[in-house]
């Protein structure tokens, strides 16, 4: 399964996170001007972490492959953190937060899968 340059992408975590990466900037669109650039920032370069970080245990391989994974989920745990802020603060609407939020829980759900299965092997 390891050192494959595209094996990756063929994980459904990893093409779930891409679809977050998306959302996220969908969302990122809608912030005020003022506070656009630092959170929209953050939050894009968060969400690009997760399928980022995939890939690259992916070609670690091994049990270190496992721990990747983890970190793609405290990733993803800080941008839903992040997209609270927005919402409670009030750049975010709920509605418009909640596409992304859907993807989000998506890809939480199949990266824990993902961890299971490779605690397993």
């Amino acid at each position: 399964m390891a050192n494959s340059s595209k094996g990756y992408r063929r994980l459904d975590a990893w093409q779930s996170s891409m679809k977050l990466v998306g959302a996220v900037r969908e969302i990122s669109r809608t912030l005020p001007d003022d506070d656009r650039k630092k959170l929209t920032k953050r939050m894009q370069r968060i969400s690009a972490t997760v399928p980022r970080t995939l890939a690259r245990g992916f070609g670690r391989g091994g049990k270190e492959y496992r721990q990747y994974v983890l970190d793609a989920r405290e990733s993803l745990s800080e941008l839903e953190s992040q997209m609270q802020a927005a919402v409670r603060l009030g750049y975010l609407r709920a509605d418009q937060a909640s596409a992304a939020g859907r993807s989000a829980r998506d890809t939480a759900s199949r990266l824990n899968c993902l961890a299971m299965s490779l605690e397993l092997s």
